[in-house]
């Protein structure tokens, strides 16, 4: 599940006026996204999609988000332009689903009661409740009438898709490039894609992930960020225990970066090739997700933001030692929200 914050000049959104103006657009790229809630908090617009079921919605993609938001010049009657756009990945979980709503493995968010901030923007206890509307008629990018067609699965290509309309045949959860545990890569060599479209269109764009750009002592990763000189582009997966320090969401010592859920490092023009040092040209539109709060407070963040907590604060893995007293997926949907969404806003605490 992913929020998406699009943050408007004059600070004031209309649901039914940014709808309009979105399905205005033509409708040749057709982006993954499945869009579980919508909410507009004062300067800001927050879209909540799924990630584990991705959606097609013909032009209610992606690119339809971005080309709103690089408009030059916006039509008298389309209302104020979107100036900046912010993508928090979450995973796993759907909005509503016909069975299993609040037992079993897997539940659903909506009306869960251990998902309790999502809920409260919704069933009116929450001050933004009235700014809120959310979607339910959402399906699979190959969702089809009769209902008779796969899915895509695992992460990757519904992730890859979100970025480039199509998954390239991409059916598995291998790193960009080939490395010491990882036989096979996924990158894509010269292919069309929304931040390539972003840079062309002189538009900037940053992936903020959590766990990477970490120091290191004596062979084990902390919790601090290294210089920012020391950043790289974080082509491979890693996971483990901090020799020092615990996360600041869900305080334990566990860490776990996944390149599958972070789909601008699947494209050469976006990840700067089969290079993880500090000289690789694209490191500097890959940042840690502790800059996000630097960059919130200074105003420089980019006008395309994607954001991927790590596994643990995605919903996607539980913790080794659960989380408030809860274990497994329960636990996953309690630390889901809280955590994410104080990065973006006071508001979003439950």
């Amino acid at each position: 599940m992913s929020w998406l914050r699009v943050r408007h000049a004059s600070g004031i959104c209309d649901y039914n006026e940014f709808h309009k103006s979105v399905v205005k657009l033509n409708p040749q790229f057709q982006y993954a996204l499945s869009v579980a809630l919508i909410t507009n908090v004062g300067q800001h617009l927050y879209w909540e999609i799924m990630m584990s079921h991705v959606t097609r919605f013909g032009t209610l993609g992606l690119l339809a988000l971005l080309a709103l938001s690089i408009q030059g010049k916006a039509r008298a009657d389309d209302g104020p332009s979107i100036k900046t756009v912010f993508v928090i990945a979450m995973e796993n979980h759907n909005w509503t689903q016909p069975a299993n709503q609040f037992s079993g493995p897997i539940q659903q968010i909506f009306q869960n009661p251990n998902a309790p901030f999502i809920n409260s923007l919704v069933n009116g206890t929450a001050a933004a409740s009235r700014q809120v509307a959310y979607a339910t008629n959402y399906h699979n990018v190959l969702a089809t009438a009769s209902g008779n067609n796969p899915h895509i699965h695992p992460s990757e290509p519904n992730y890859i898709w979100a970025e480039a309309g199509t998954n390239f045949g991409v059916l598995n959860d291998a790193d960009p490039f080939p490395n010491g545990t990882n036989t096979q890569g996924n990158n894509q060599d010269n292919q069309l894609h929304l931040v390539r479209l972003l840079t062309d269109a002189r538009r900037t764009w940053r992936s903020y992930q959590e766990d990477i750009d970490l120091t290191t002592v004596n062979g084990q990763l902390t919790n601090v960020v290294l210089p920012q000189n020391q950043w790289t582009v974080p082509l491979d997966s890693f996971s483990g225990n901090f020799a020092s320090g615990v996360n600041q969401f869900n305080g334990s010592t566990q860490f776990n970066y996944a390149a599958k859920h972070n789909p601008q490092v699947f494209f050469t023009d976006s990840n700067g090739g089969d290079d993880t040092t500090p000289s690789n040209p694209l490191s500097h539109n890959y940042a840690p997700l502790q800059q996000l709060f630097v960059d919130l407070a200074n105003n420089s963040v980019a006008d395309y933001n994607w954001i991927t907590p790590n596994q643990f604060n995605d919903m996607h893995t539980a913790l080794s030692g659960g989380f408030l007293g809860l274990t497994g997926d329960a636990a996953n949907r309690m630390r889901r929200m809280p955590t994410r969404t104080t990065s973006i806003t006071p508001l979003a605490r439950s």
